[in-house]
């Protein structure tokens, strides 16, 4: 059961098949049921078109397309080709359009990456205009549905919210009111990340801009900077230095507002001392932090379950989880990030000796 909930596909398929029964049982609830699945189709079309509103104005700016996901599907660019797969992540259910810089493709890269967080907006707002005329010409109430819809979809990601996760519109007032140029610095540091690169060899002078920045600010306050970090020296063999990113994270005071960004550094850190440190007498550390690591970032969650169930003794559990990564970094084309992540599960295979 708990499978089933973790993918987003099959818990839709779970509950058509429970809605089909409940149809057949008590005939008189067939129409509302039809309609509510018609509107969720809706639902799932509007944000596709949104993220490909994205995709589009992105890829036309020059951006490279790395994965577009929404509701139970996944399409990513890997091996040169284009696949469609499903999604099993539910961080990315309401619709993700990931893609990055080329390298050395940072020229004007205020409008590039203006143009694609406005592409999405934009097609919802497109949307919304397209699907009212319908209505009003063929007066088809479904119709006016998708126009609300989309509608809906415009406000909530065009209005500017630049605190916690900003929207479409906050990260566009965030990157035009980049005086201290870190929202640039993020951008450098996806397309270094999701290049060709290996975290060793990643760009030296971006490396020390990081450190800078990370040195004047919270941690929290720049998760993807400090995950950037990591990396570079996981794979530099630098462990003193990642324990100094991670520890005033892991062992610092709670904050119910950044709680899944501390979870994901909870996992970062189970896995480091896991690897390199003692753990007869870790086990309890681990799993007090082990609940802060949200189910969504599945990943990290089962990276994290694999290291608990070893150490109680599962080691079957463990060979099991870290089968199931392995497939899942099967589908990613080798970048710098996923590099280190494959010589991670190598580690733990070597560490666990299975």
């Amino acid at each position: 059961m708990r499978k089933i909930i973790d993918r987003p596909g099959l818990l839709l398929l779970m509950i058509f098949f429970i809605s089909l029964l409940i149809s057949n049982i008590f005939p008189s609830s067939a129409p509302t049921v039809f309609d509510l699945w018609i509107l969720f189709l809706g639902l799932l079309i509007s944000i596709f078109w949104h993220e490909l509103g994205h995709t589009i104005f992105g890829v036309s700016a020059g951006l490279r397309f790395h994965f577009l996901a929404f509701g139970p599907f996944f399409i990513e660019k890997a091996q040169g080709k284009v696949k469609i797969r499903e999604n099993k992540h539910w961080m990315y259910f309401g619709g993700v359009s990931f893609l990055t810089p080329a390298p050395h493709g940072f020229s004007k890269i205020k409008a590039k990456w203006g143009l694609y967080l406005f592409g999405g907006p934009f097609f919802s707002l497109i949307a919304f205009f397209g699907f009212f005329m319908i209505w009003k010409t063929a007066e088809n109430d479904r119709m006016l549905w998708y126009a609300i819809l989309n509608m809906a979809i415009f406000i909530a990601t065009s209005f500017p919210i630049p605190k916690g996760e900003a929207n479409d519109g906050g990260n566009l007032f965030l990157l035009f009111r980049d005086k201290d140029q870190t929202y640039l610095l993020k951008i450098q540091v996806l397309s270094e990340m999701f290049g060709s690169k290996r975290p060793m060899d990643w760009d030296k002078g971006l490396i020390e801009q990081c450190k800078g920045i990370m040195k004047k600010k919270n941690a929290l306050e720049n998760p993807m900077i400090n995950t950037f970090l990591f990396y570079h020296y996981f794979d530099a063999g630098k462990m003193e230095q990642i324990l100094s990113i991670l520890e005033p994270i892991v062992h610092g005071p709670p904050l119910r507002d950044k709680k899944w960004i501390k979870g994901s550094f909870n996992s970062l850190y189970i896995l480091c001392k896991f690897l390199y440190e003692n753990n007869e007498d870790s086990l309890e550390e681990f799993e007090k932090l082990f609940k802060e690591i949200p189910r969504f970032d599945s990943y990290a969650y089962h990276r994290s379950l694999a290291i608990i169930k070893f150490l109680k003794g599962d080691v079957e559990g463990a060979k099991n989880l870290i089968n199931q990564l392995e497939r899942e970094l099967d589908h990613t084309d080798g970048q710098g990030m996923y590099h280190t992540e494959k010589e991670i599960l190598q580690k733990l295979r070597g560490k666990m000796l299975i």
